[in-house]
């Protein structure tokens, strides 16, 4: 995690491995540690830098002035004799407990070997976009001659056929042992990227154009202990002394935190003086254990020096590369400096990041030190001494069943306050999308959806939903496509209208006509801001087609909890056809490609965000949009008129003007047979939606009802 946490746990003795004193402590937990989780309040500043240098566990949670920490009750009377205002609180004890009573990894966590078998396994899967490095050798390895410990390793993702240089995302996870979930999402990221390249055009791009760089377990020796359910938080070297408990307890352990051991700022904050058996020991000096060095060393070898040697000296606009570092838990998106409350100079761009992140995962954005001060940290080295875009995110809520070090494994994708895949999957995808100027790129507004619809022989109806919302607020002006080659690499721009006719707002819908254009090609797109910032690029793929398929309906809209979803096709017998998902929170579940009239099926994830979200799947070269409101939705008021309507027996065309905020999200569902929805049934904002009422066969007059937001909308026809 960043900062944080003494939970259980750890270590080993001098001549004991992390591997071997995993298999000695099993048969050592049912001693009673009696562990509980404290709340101290603070007094201001200066109690907290105090606080902090304790050594104590403190996990990443913060309530006013109120911090965190994980110990005994014998320690939490310790400090309260030393005048900290301190007690335990009950109902984030009783959760610790009920997760250490877990078997965490019976429910799917991977071990240390099988992290390294799987990224083994996908590099001999796709030989031709990944690539398994080792860079350097944990501490058990170095002190033990190779008998015991670990090789340090990684994935590189590229297309190694596109000539580089290419800028680099770089993604890290479990510096801290027992966060057990970033593990699992750094890996799910490997495996997103590599099973969706030459489908999803955004991934094609990314790994074309850009580089993704991924260490799974940044301390495999702490992470040998956690899969025994300890709450190793540190590395386990033990050659500093200091007595440290072993078995562990709740509040000693053995080790060195290696996210306090970089060598910006080390010691600054967490101080060598600290208790050595404390969670937040920083070393006795800068970068002194080898993961540390290692680490270091396999940055600056993917990125340049791109900063000042002054901690005023900003990043310059044009640097390149994003530092993602994933901890646990608080559901934070932090960002430099944690060692001093002075904004750094990119604090703008860092602030545009925080929040569009968080637009995304649904995270509390702040700068590091907001939760309270640390030093020798490796976003805080990234930044400082190379000028990276270095940002954490802590991962899971405060409470609940899905908070802590060891939430179950479903907290992966579902559980309430969980979905932590879903929810941060959006994220990791900006971040690789920016990696090429990232200071510069997040100034200006994103492609949040980019769909290609097939309107005639080989041409298409090009559609991008783009927003500076969340990321400056200024209005966008321009939008344009390029055709296979991107504007790095010299491709000529093709300027895009506004749909609504022009561009003034912070979200707008721009919109081309592409063609004629045969065979399979990929088209990206971007936009530009008032201030003149272009934003990053998106893309899709487009498909020539020899047949045609119809959507008897266009689009459908969904709550923000998501759910099922189907989209019917007609289709001659003979004509084949193919779909995909255009964004990651929307996921096919049917087959991916058929003949004929087919229904496909498809599920849409849990939306974390205050704002609603557009996405598609396009079938056969038609586009299915799917709108999901946003946590905002609850306040939204949607009026329509006329409130009813009388059509001809012989039938007529009729339609709904509906009026509502433009982040309101509406749907329309005729519950009449003889009613058709002839445009969009789902949308954002004020719209007319239309549809036909069929010839009444019978004398009498028949009434038919259409759904509109949940309020009835009624239609009569006579009798013929």
């Amino acid at each position: 995690m960043r900062h944080r946490l003494l939970l259980l746990v750890i270590v080993t003795f001098v001549v004991i491995s992390a591997t071997q004193l995993a298999a000695t402590l099993a048969g050592s937990q049912t001693a009673d540690r009696s562990p509980v989780v404290a709340r101290v309040t603070l007094g201001g500043p200066e109690d907290a830098g105090r606080f902090v240098r304790l050594g104590l566990d403190l996990l990443e949670m913060r309530q006013g002035n109120d911090l965190f920490i994980l110990t005994s009750p014998a320690q939490v009377e310790e400090l309260r004799a030393d005048g900290w205002a301190i007690r335990i609180d009950e109902p984030q004890t009783a959760l610790f407990k009920q997760q250490v009573s877990i078997n965490t990894y019976r429910g799917g966590y991977r071990t240390v070997a099988e992290m390294r078998d799987y990224v083994n396994s996908k590099a001999a899967q796709y030989p031709d976009l990944a690539e398994v490095f080792t860079y350097g050798q944990s501490y058990e390895k170095v002190h033990s001659g190779g008998a015991a410990g670990w090789d340090l390793f990684g994935i590189t993702l590229t297309n190694r056929q596109t000539p580089g240089p290419k800028p680099t995302f770089f993604l890290m996870a479990a510096i801290h042992a027992r966060e057990l979930t970033t593990s699992e999402l750094a890996l799910r990221f490997v495996d997103y990227l590599l099973s969706n390249y030459g489908t999803d055009g955004d991934v094609t791009w990314l790994l074309d154009e850009h580089k993704v760089v991924i260490v799974p377990a940044a301390n495999p020796d702490g992470r040998v202990i956690a899969e025994s359910g300890f709450y190793q938080r540190k590395n386990t070297n033990t050659t500093y002394g200091g007595g440290c408990a072993n078995p562990p307890t709740v509040s000693n352990q053995y080790g060195v935190d290696l996210n306090r051991n970089a060598d910006f700022k080390w010691g600054t904050i967490d101080t060598p003086t600290e208790p050595r058996c404390g969670q937040t020991y920083p070393g006795p000096t800068a970068a002194s254990e080898p993961e540390t060095t290692a680490i270091q060393n396999l940055v600056r070898s993917l990125f340049a020096d791109q900063r000042g040697p002054a901690d005023t000296d900003p990043a310059p606009l044009t640097a390149t590369g994003v530092f993602l570092t994933l901890h646990s838990y608080s559901n934070l998106v932090l960002w430099p400096w944690g060692w001093t409350s002075q904004a750094s100079p990119n604090n703008t761009s860092f602030t545009y990041m925080g929040t569009k992140f968080a637009s995304y995962n649904g995270f509390t954005p702040e700068q590091s030190v907001g939760l309270y001060p640390t030093s020798g940290t490796t976003d805080d080295w990234a930044y400082g001494e190379l000028g990276l875009a270095a940002m954490t995110f802590e991962v899971g809520p405060e409470s609940g069943t899905c908070a802590g070090f060891f939430p179950p494994f479903s907290c992966l994708d579902g559980n309430s306050g969980g979905s932590f895949w879903p929810r941060n999957l959006p994220a990791f995808i900006y971040a690789a999308r920016i990696a090429r100027a990232p200071y510069q790129l997040v100034l200006g507004p994103s492609p949040e959806s980019v769909t290609a619809a097939v309107s005639g022989e080989n041409t298409f109806d090009l559609r991008a939903q783009l927003s500076e919302q969340y990321n400056g607020g200024q209005a966008i002006s321009a939008a344009e496509y390029y055709v296979d080659t991107p504007p790095w690499r010299g491709g000529t721009p093709v300027a895009m209208s506004a749909l609504d006719g022009s561009f003034n707002g912070v979200t707008e819908t721009a919109a081309a006509s592409v063609g004629p254009l045969a065979g399979r090609h990929l088209i990206y797109v971007r936009g530009r801001d008032a201030l003149g910032n272009w934003g990053p690029v998106r893309a899709v793929f487009v498909n020539s087609v020899t047949c045609g398929v119809t959507l008897p309906a266009l689009s459908a809209g969904f709550d923000v909890s998501g759910g099922a979803g189907v989209i019917n096709l007609n289709s001659p017998d003979t004509c084949s056809w193919s779909l995909a998902s255009n964004d990651s929170w929307i996921v096919v579940t049917s087959a991916a490609a058929g003949s004929g009239n087919a229904a496909v099926n498809f599920e849409v994830r849990e939306n974390f965000a205050q704002q609603p979200r557009t996405g598609s799947v396009t079938v056969g070269g038609q586009v299915f949009t799917v709108n999901q409101a946003g946590t905002v939705q609850g306040g939204c008021a949607i009026s329509f008129t006329p409130a009813n309507q009388v059509v001809s027996p012989s039938g007529a065309n009729g339609a709904i003007n509906i009026t509502a905020a433009a982040d309101c999200l509406w749907t329309v569902t005729s519950r009449a047979s003889w009613i058709t929805i002839t445009s969009s049934p789902s949308g954002f904002g004020s719209a007319t939606v239309s549809f036909q009422a069929a010839p009444n066969p019978l004398s009498t007059t028949r009434k038919g009802v259409l759904m509109v937001a949940g309020q009835r909308f009624v239609v009569k026809q006579k009798g013929s």
